[in-house]
């Protein structure tokens, strides 16, 4: 008699350890992307006008275009 006890709490322990696997593999992967979606990168700079500017001379670029 304790054997069959012992085998029905074993039972229910794999079973709910494979119930919670397929549980984990079937909503994780899809619950993960809504719960946190990436944020974008912040770029240095935000509007254009903060951009460093070089001016290219036209020597330099017929130079490049050789």
């Amino acid at each position: 008699m304790l054997r069959f006890i012992l085998y029905l709490v074993l039972f229910y322990v794999i079973y709910r350890l494979i119930r919670s696997l397929l549980w984990y593999l079937t909503k994780g992967s899809s619950a993960n992307e809504i719960k946190d979606p990436q944020k974008p990168k912040k770029s240095k700079y935000e509007n254009i006008e903060e951009a460093k500017f070089t001016e290219i001379k036209e020597k330099d670029e017929e130079k490049s275009n050789k």
